[in-house]
């Protein structure tokens, strides 16, 4: 492993009020030709941890028994260390009272999903079960073949079963930038709590997601508890600079959570 470099001037530098969401380990994953083992994927999310990034998704348990063992790996020993900690690893070497980084795991809205991601994440100190399914018009009549009251029952059965695990659940509707606003709406609703809209289909989608949702979305599902607008504006092709400014800007305009995906 390289030698670790001092983040502390970067970190300190960063809004306490918007939380970092690093998919690395599961979205990452996805990259053509990258496949991460337990160890490796450890590894990384130590490095995450000494970034101080708030939570990590560290797989997707229910995939296969590989990704069950990773996400509980990195659950174990990461999710009980530190954040922030020198050393060869956020888990190792000087530690502080930062707590450790939570520590997520995806899931369909299937129960099998939901509780695969509890039992892999159990041994962290803090996790989150994050729950999704799609919402547009178009994946639900040809991929999930549903209607829009199967996606209702769907996201509250899931959300609920997901809550008797624990209280940290985030929901997130895939396609929501395609989806009827409406039922964007009605959906909200449904798995009220934690909500996450993911922006990648350019700048202007960003600017009306979260400007529309701050404004309606919140106050027709009854002012949530907690409420994350996330943009994930890293499309194929787009620079880092464009990137950071997109997510300034809805920062701005009141999304309070960011996702990120270490390339």
């Amino acid at each position: 492993m390289s030698t670790p470099v001092d983040v502390t001037d970067v970190t300190s530098q960063l809004d306490p009020n918007v939380t970092i969401f690093d998919t690395t380990l599961r979205d990452g994953e996805q990259a053509p030709g990258i496949s991460l083992d337990a160890r490796e994927k450890v590894e990384i999310a130590e490095q995450l941890a000494r970034l101080q990034v708030d939570v990590i998704e560290a797989g997707f348990s229910a995939a296969s028994p590989g990704d069950f063992d990773a996400v509980k790996a990195v659950a174990e020993v990461v999710g009980n260390a530190p954040r922030g900690a020198r050393g060869p690893g956020g888990s190792e070497g000087e530690t502080d009272a930062r707590r450790p980084p939570v520590i997520a795991a995806l899931a369909r809205t299937v129960e099998g999903d939901v509780e695969a991601a509890a039992k892999s994440l159990a041994p962290a100190e803090r996790f989150r079960i994050h729950t999704f399914v799609s919402t547009s018009a178009i994946h639900l009549e040809n991929m999930l073949h549903a209607t829009k009251e199967d996606v209702l029952a769907m996201t509250a059965q899931s959300v609920a079963h997901a809550r008797s695990f624990t209280d940290d659940v985030e929901f997130s509707p895939q396609d929501a930038t395609r989806t009827d606003f409406s039922f964007l709406v009605d959906v909200g609703q449904a798995g009220i709590g934690p909500l996450r809209i993911v922006v990648s289909r350019g700048l202007n989608a960003g600017e009306m997601i979260v400007g529309d949702l701050d404004g309606l979305l919140v106050a027709e599902t009854a002012g949530a508890p907690v409420r994350m607008f996330v943009s994930e504006p890293a499309i194929a092709g787009v620079e880092v600079g464009i990137v950071g400014a997109f997510e300034a800007a809805v920062v701005d305009d009141g999304a309070f959570a960011l996702i990120s995906t270490a390339s």
